[in-house]
This record gives C-alpha cells, sequence and structure tokens, in this order.
C-alpha cells in the first residue's frame, strides 16, 4: 500500500476531541482532562492535522503552466486517435495556451447568485458554504470573552468550559479552507461539516448553560442556536439526495455487486459494475500483487480495489497545485520504481478545461501514452500498462 494516504474525515477531529474531553461529574459535556500531556498531545494531533492538509496546497506558478490545445478524450477506445481530437470533443472550443486564470480553479459561488435563478438547493448550498464563517465567529468570540473573563476571575471550571469549547472549534475549523478555499464542493463541504456539527452541538450546549448569566446571554444564545440550526437543517436539506457527500443516496439504483480484489464487496450500477469488472480483470491479469499502480490527478480507489500498492504518498494533484516541477518529478519517480501501472482520469476535474490532466500536465500525459502501452478506458479511467507487461492484446 502506499507510504502514506491522508483522507480527511471526520474521525480525525473525533480523535482530537475524543482524547480531550469527558462529561465531568457535575454534568457539564466538557470535562477537560487534568492530565497536561493528554492536551499537548491533542494539541498537536491538531498542529499535525493541520500541516499535512495545508502542505500539499502549494501557490501555484501560472507561468509554468503551459496547457496544452489539445488533449485526448478519456472515452477514446484508442488514445492515437483521442490524440489528434482537441478540446472542441470536449466543450466545442480550444483551450488556449497561456497563463492560468481564477477562472481555472474550482470557484467558489459568491452570496450575490443567491439573488439570481438558482435552484433552491443550490441557494441552499451558496448559505451553507458561508454560515459556518459567522457561527464559528459567534463561538470563537463568546468563548474567548467567556476564558478571558473566567482567567482573571480564577475561575477554573468556567475556564475550562471556554477552553473546551474553543479547542473543539479550532479542531473542526482546521478543516475549513481545504473546502472553502480550494476545493468548494459539496464532498468536501461534507468532511468539513462532521466535526462543524460536533463543534455546534457542543457550543451550543454550552451557551444554553451560560444563558443563565443573564439578558444579553440569553439573546445571544438564541440568535446562535437559531443560526446554527439554519445552517443543519440547510446542509441536511442539499447534501442527503447527494450521493458524493455520502449519504444513503449512494444506495439508489445500485444493484448489482463487484467484489474487489481487497476483499470489499459494493453495490454499483449495471454500467458500474460492469467496468470496474473489467478494469480489475486488466490490472489482474497483467500485473503482480506487489506490483506499482499510480493513478492521476486522483483516483486511489483503483489502488484499493485492485489491491496494487502505490508509490505516491499525495494522492491528489491538479491545476491548482504547485505544477512547475511535477513532470521532472513524476518521470523521475517512474523511472526509479518502474509502475506496472498508470492509470489517468482526464476529467476537468476543477469544472475547467485548463484543470484536465492532459492540459496541465501535457507533458506527463504525453510521456505515458509514448512510453506505456494504452489497454482501455474504464469508468473514465485511461489504464496504461508497461510494454513488457502488455503488448495491446485484446
Amino acid at each position: 500500500m502506499p507510504r502514506f494516504i491522508w483522507m480527511p474525515c471526520g474521525a480525525d477531529m473525533l480523535g482530537v476531541c475524543g482524547s480531550i474531553f469527558r462529561v465531568d461529574g457535575n454534568g457539564s459535556l466538557f470535562g477537560l482532562a487534568a492530565d497536561s500531556e493528554v492536551l499537548a498531545a491533542a494539541v498537536c494531533r491538531s498542529g499535525v492535522w493541520l500541516i499535512r492538509r495545508l502542505s500539499i496546497w502549494c501557490p501555484p506558478n501560472p507561468a509554468s503552466v503551459d496547457p496544452a490545445s489539445a488533449t485526448a478524450d478519456p472515452m477514446s477506445a484508442n488514445p492515437a486517435s483521442a490524440a489528434a481530437s482537441n478540446e472542441t470533443a470536449h466543450s466545442g472550443k480550444e483551450v488556449e495556451t497561456g497563463d492560468l486564470g481564477a477562472g481555472d480553479y474550482l470557484q467558489r459561488s459568491p452570496l450575490s447568485q443567491l439573488t439570481g435563478k438558482e435552484t433552491l438547493r443550490n441557494k441552499a448550498f451558496i448559505l451553507i458554504t458561508h454560515l459556518p464563517i459567522p457561527l464559528a465567529a459567534l463561538i470563537l468570540s463568546a468563548s474567548g470573552f467567556v476564558f478571558l473573563a473566567a482567567f482573571w476571575r480564577r475561575d477554573f471550571a468556567l475556564r475550562t468550559e471556554a477552553l473546551a469549547v474553543i479547542i473543539v472549534t479550532g479542531s473542526a475549523l482546521t478543516v475549513f479552507p481545504q473546502y472553502f478555499f480550494f476545493r468548494p464542493d459539496t464532498p468536501h463541504l461534507s468532511e468539513f461539516m462532521v466535526p462543524f456539527m460536533i463543534a455546534l452541538s457542543c457550543a451550543g450546549w454550552t451557551f444554553v448553560r451560560w444563558s443563565r448569566a443573564g439578558v444579553i446571554a440569553w439573546i445571544f444564545t438564541g440568535v446562535f442556536l437559531c443560526v446554527a440550526v439554519a445552517d443543519v437543517s440547510l446542509y441536511f436539506y442539499h447534501t442527503f439526495p447527494k450521493e458524493s457527500a455520502g449519504t444513503i443516496a449512494a444506495r439508489s439504483k445500485r444493484k448489482y455487486e463487484l467484489v474487489a480484489e481487497n476483499g470489499v464487496r459494493v453495490l454499483l450500477k449495471q454500467r458500474e459494475q460492469e467496468e470496474s469488472q473489467k478494469l480489475c480483470e486488466v490490472i489482474k491479469a497483467h500485473t503482480q500483487a506487489g506490483d506499482y499502480l499510480v493513478t492521476y490527478p486522483y483516483s486511489p480507489t483503483v489502488n484499493f480495489m485492485t489491491n496494487r500498492r502505490s508509490y505516491e504518498y499525495n494522492l491528489y494533484v491538479d491545476n491548482a497545485y504547485n505544477v512547475s516541477g511535477f513532470h521532472a518529478d513524476t518521470l523521475c519517480e517512474v523511472e526509479k520504481c518502474r509502475p506496472a501501472a498508470i492509470i489517468i482520469d482526464n476529467r476537468a476535474i476543477n469544472k475547467a478545461e485548463a484543470s484536465r490532466f492532459g492540459n496541465w500536465a501535457h507533458e506527463t500525459y504525453d510521456w505515458v501514452r509514448e512510453h506505456y502501452t494504452y489497454a482501455g478506458t474504464f469508468r473514465r479511467q485511461e489504464v496504461y500498462l508497461r510494454p513488457d507487461l502488455y503488448n495491446g492484446e485484446k
């Protein structure tokens, strides 16, 4: 398996929160662990998580990126003919060579679109994309004020509760930059909302207890709960019908079972099952269990379903990444590790033509097609095998 696979999810935040919080004997939801080593370990875990998450997002170097004016059609059965086709096959117009602009990356919908002709579900998505900002501001400002007041009054119990709310909210916010600045879509919003809903619950519970302090605290708590309930309600309204959010909707119309090489059994739609099965069969027939299989720009599922390891530790890369040295680094790794198979997903991953792998990484794409043998396209995944393992037979 890969040397390092980092797949952020709510479990990471649950691990951090669970290591420092408990229910105390007074009925408080938060009882900060008295052991300073536990607190230090939890903070370190949060810091490591944040460093690992943000370290892959280097500032892009647009001048070094030269998107090709032609790229292969990922669904073409013949890569030679695909190479001859240009972006007209995808969008009806060619992609101009030049610097990447802001529109080449996955864009966040602005609040101004709420007054447009967007569907109600899309308007809900716009709102839940931005609502965590005022909610987090309310939580941190209130908790920070209470913490300072408790610290000044030497009220250890109150200070502990305020610090607990601050830490659990801060832990959840480590996922915020990923979806808000880089991947503002439903799957990544869902990854953020899992720990953030925990933070909302913890803050709401604590604020209700603090609301007994006076009218201002009671009004503040009421405002916070209304906004928090609206955020969570809109979140479920938008995401529940979407399979990309990891909800039960993913079960819809999937009745055909695929037994992957790693033993996982999953239900798929008929075409998904057939093409996934063919992909597994091709990899199994022409590679061995210890061989390397690498995927670009992002298809780690193939590694798991075919039970083939990868030497890549960063399993996601696109045109928003600092790609100035991508070709040289990738070619060096390929020549060193000689992967048996290279899988390429040539879709517009950021909903922009410049984000197709064949555009921003056209040197690497052309090299793979020249030095590896095309074995077919299955569920959008172009499969290239090392020539000594595959001579092009069908």
